[in-house]
């Protein structure tokens, strides 16, 4: 479906993308992730034929031109989901969605426009105008219009950033399950790893302009390629090989990186008859279903782990971790 072939961009003389390559299957769905000014919009922009790249992209076996070759730039089959909405203001969200059905016979017009209404939950809003809408009104709009396009590949950036959490999960569900329903290949950039890891058959890790890593939800997750990629994906703590022997003295490993990292989930609080680690409890951080708790190690100021109870500060406590969650990770 799309295959980006050593592609670079410079903007205003600086080099923002930097040799990337990659490919998207028909009906999958790859997220980009990053720090932010890491080039995931430049990227997204490129695909869509709105910035000139030096390298070569293939969307359905057609090689996608810039906008300097082209009158109106833009692609067709592909349809766009910018943070600027690209709403008309002096239309109904009815008649925004409906607009780019407007060659259809009117029936089909009526019934798309109704099912997509239906799928971002719009129908007490389909008879407002944007300027009465809120910002994630507007991104389910945005949304909507997009799918009305009947795009072959869908380009969204941060598109449910200005919902709220309850809503987010039910309209991210219902808008996944019809690129599914339709078969539409979609790229979505988004700083929720939680999002990512959810939707995507798979992850680019974008920094500096160039992939990190690139691999399914699990594989990013459970086997990150570097510090870099693992801290995108939750909070976690890291050691050097001598800071980690002094904290765990009797957990012998291999070094095969310059980095020891375990994820705050992955330990356990055990009592304090030969613990693995010995740490004492600093603060405890409130996360609702449970508690992040901050204590000091034998070789650090500060480490984090989970527990559903809170522990009183002072008070110390053993840890314990499974042997095949202790990730061992090159710095860069």
């Amino acid at each position: 479906m799309l295959e980006l072939q050593n592609v670079s961009i410079t903007l205003d003389n600086r080099d923002i993308i930097k040799d990337i390559s990659f490919h998207v299957k028909e009906g999958e769905v790859l997220s980009i992730v990053g720090e932010s000014g890491v080039g995931k919009t430049t990227l997204l922009r490129s695909i869509a034929g709105l910035l000139e790249v030096h390298g070569t992209i293939i969307f359905d076996n057609n090689k996608i031109i810039g906008p300097n070759e082209r009158l109106v730039p833009g692609v067709e089959g592909i349809a766009t989901v910018f943070q600027d909405y690209q709403l008309m203001h002096n239309r109904t969200v009815y008649e925004n969605i409906a607009y780019p059905l407007r060659t259809h016979v009117e029936e089909e017009q009526r019934n798309h426009t109704e099912e997509l209404i239906k799928v971002l939950m719009l129908d007490s809003h389909k008879d407002h105008y944007p300027k009465e809408l809120s910002g994630g009104q507007k991104q389910r709009v945005a949304i909507a219009r997009a799918l009305a396009d009947e795009p072959k590949l869908l380009l969204m950036d941060e598109p449910f950033s200005n919902m709220d959490a309850t809503l987010k999960e039910t309209v991210k569900s219902s808008v996944f399950a019809y690129l599914k329903d339709e078969e539409i290949t979609a790229i979505l950039v988004t700083h929720d790893p939680k999002d990512a890891l959810a939707i995507s058959e798979s992850i680019a890790v974008l920094r500096s302009g160039r992939i990190a890593q690139l691999a399914t939800p699990k594989e990013i997750y459970e086997s990150p390629m570097n510090q870099y990629v693992m801290s995108s994906f939750g909070h976690c703590n890291y050691w050097t090989r001598e800071a980690f022997e002094l904290d765990f003295p009797t957990m012998n490993i291999v070094d095969h990186g310059s980095k020891v990292a375990i994820r705050v989930e992955d330990f356990a609080v055990t009592d304090m008859i030969n613990p693995l680690c010995e740490v004492q409890v600093i603060q405890n951080i409130y996360q609702g279903t449970y508690y992040l708790i901050k204590a000091k190690s034998a070789s650090f100021s500060e480490i984090y782990f989970n527990h559903n109870i809170e522990i009183t500060v002072g008070e110390k406590v053993g840890l314990s971790v499974d042997r095949d969650n202790i990730k061992l990770l090159s710095s860069e």
